[in-house]
């Protein structure tokens, strides 16, 4: 047999593989929502964090300043451009995840350790206006390999950290309460290697006042592992998953409800947002979602009307809504037919899920996954827009010596209201045709956490952002928008924006919502603008 003959017959095993693997875990991922797993392997956008209390210094580490009055560990924005790294940041050159961080801040000092060998400690901020991560890395001489820890600050606002070259050197922390000398590499056990030895995703450090970021192993559906297997292995692998998507489970998971009365939601509960513009046929028309996930105050109903806005029970700020695609009110789509593709008749009963959170009252954060996004090229932009010689379009395709754990960190559990992962994986995280292919590499999409930059935030994509300050940003990001970026603790890009704003500064339908390869929208292979 010839090759294309071998690879044929493969892809017809990998299939029939598939198909047996897809129909025993089909509903795997359903059976896991809500639930707690060690780690995603999908970036995460997380809901509703608080920034943790400002703790006492702990009994683990001896206090040897007093207290700072009108402490603020953070410089302004403008004090962190430096020409040098900002030069670094733009070269089109393989480069560290470090050199990628324009506004860092080093420091480097003289150590010894229990041992008595004598060496160079140096600690990076990665963004000191966001004051989250930091590396501390140490040489220890020749033909001793450096070594790297990622040090997660859990006290950004309040707790700042450097080198101290008395005594061995040690790391200090410094509060509004006073400095801390810790001891991470002296004595017979030194505290760093317990911690790297550990394998905790989170190995407390400090008291409790640091956390040491190791790397663990992800967690994934039978499903995944498969689709990553086939897409990373096999020839053609997206081709094969693509195939089975649109031919096995097409519509599978459509979720349609019904019917049942309902109940208009008390006035509080529907402010700040109010009920949707229906079509006359949908007004009054309350639905059973089969799968909603969510309890809600219906007010005596037992169904949920279309388009109002319920309060989630027990959990103030979070508020949310069931839609059907076909019920938009017919101005809404008359407004805008030149941007809208028509919906089918499986398509107009599908029901929409949608949840609104009160920014006052959360935060939102994004954290990547264990695996995914990954920073290397997308098979999908094209060749001639490729450099040769890098591994990625930024010039990294890993984030070393910085670890992504796909989990919140310990001090912010207790606050989390919500978390989903939804992002594109960087597979399909580029562009294959249209204007923006042509541009900044494939515009592969970006994403930031805790002020570092992974993958550069690319103009004319849809981004959401959180500001060092806590606020929330949604926007079409422009090359301007850069000046934003010192301040910036979390970003991602999820592609071209469904809804913009007008001329006339009304909301439309964003020019790309309708065009299949420019708008890089999922769907099959004949441009059938739909997935599952």
């Amino acid at each position: 047999m010839d090759a294309r003959t071998d690879r044929f017959l493969t892809n017809i095993a990998c299939v029939l593989f598939l198909l047996l693997v897809l129909a025993s875990v089909a509903h795997l991922d359903r059976q896991l929502m809500g639930t707690a797993v060690p780690s995603l392997p999908n970036g995460d956008v997380i809901a509703g964090l608080g920034a943790p209390e400002l703790v006492p210094l702990s009994g683990s580490v001896a206090e040897s300043a007093p207290a700072v009055v009108g402490f603020d560990p953070r410089p302004a924005a403008a004090d962190l451009v430096d020409p040098e790294q900002r030069a670094q940041y733009d070269a089109i050159v393989r480069k560290s995840s470090l050199e990628l961080q324009q506004f860092r801040r080093s420091q480097s000092v003289g150590v010894m350790d229990g041992a008595g060998r004598k060496g160079i400690a140096a600690l990076t901020n990665v963004n000191p206006r966001i004051n989250g991560w930091f590396v501390l890395a140490f040489d220890w001489g020749p033909g001793q390999p450096r070594a790297y820890y990622h040090l997660d600050n859990p006290f950004r606002d309040s707790q700042a950290l450097h080198l101290d070259e008395a005594d061995g050197g040690a790391l200090v922390l410094e509060n509004a309460l006073g400095r801390t000398r810790c001891d991470l590499w002296g004595g017979p056990e030194p505290a760093l290697t317990a911690a790297r030895v550990s394998k905790l995703p989170y190995a407390s450090l400090c008291g409790g006042r640091l956390f040491l970021r190791n790397k663990v192993e992800g967690y994934s559906t039978d499903l995944e592992k498969m689709t990553d297997l086939l897409r990373d292995t096999v020839w053609k692998g997206d081709d094969i998953v693509g195939f089975v998507r649109e031919s096995v489970y097409k519509d599978a998971f459509r979720e349609s409800g019904r019917t049942a009365p309902g109940v208009v939601p008390a006035e509080a509960t529907l402010a700040p947002i109010g009920p949707a513009a229906l079509r006359p046929q949908a007004q009054g028309v309350a639905v059973i979602p089969e799968n909603f996930g969510l309890a809600v105050e219906r007010g005596g109903g037992q169904g949920l009307l279309l388009g109002h806005w319920y309060a989630v029970a027990d959990t103030p700020g979070v508020l949310a809504s069931v839609m059907r695609a076909g019920d938009v009110a017919s101005d809404i789509v008359e407004r805008n037919k030149t941007r809208i593709s028509p919906l089918d008749e499986v398509e107009s009963p599908a029901l929409i899920y949608m949840v609104a959170f009160d920014l006052d009252m959360h935060e939102m954060r994004f954290a990547l996954g264990t695996d995914h996004p990954r920073l290397n090229w997308s098979a999908r932009v094209p060749a001639s827009v490729r450099m040769e010689g890098l591994p990625g379009p930024d010039g990294i395709d890993a984030a070393a010596p910085l670890v992504t754990t796909g989990m919140v960190g310990p001090t912010a559990r207790a606050n989390v209201v919500a978390a989903f992962a939804a992002g594109f994986k960087r597979e399909h995280g580029g562009f294959k045709w249209g204007e923006l292919s042509q541009r900044n590499f494939g515009s592969h999409y970006g994403f930031i956490e805790s002020g570092a930059v992974l993958s550069k935030l690319q103009p004319g994509l849809s981004t959401l952002f959180t500001l060092d300050d806590g606020s929330f940003g949604m926007k079409t990001w422009q090359a301007s928008d850069d000046v934003l970026l010192p301040r910036i603790a979390y970003a991602r890009q999820n592609g071209v924006p469904l809804v913009d704003t007008g001329q006339d500064g009304k909301p439309e339908i964003a020019p790309l919502v309708n065009r299949w390869g420019p708008g890089n929208w999922s769907g099959s292979a004949s441009a059938q603008l739909r997935t599952l």
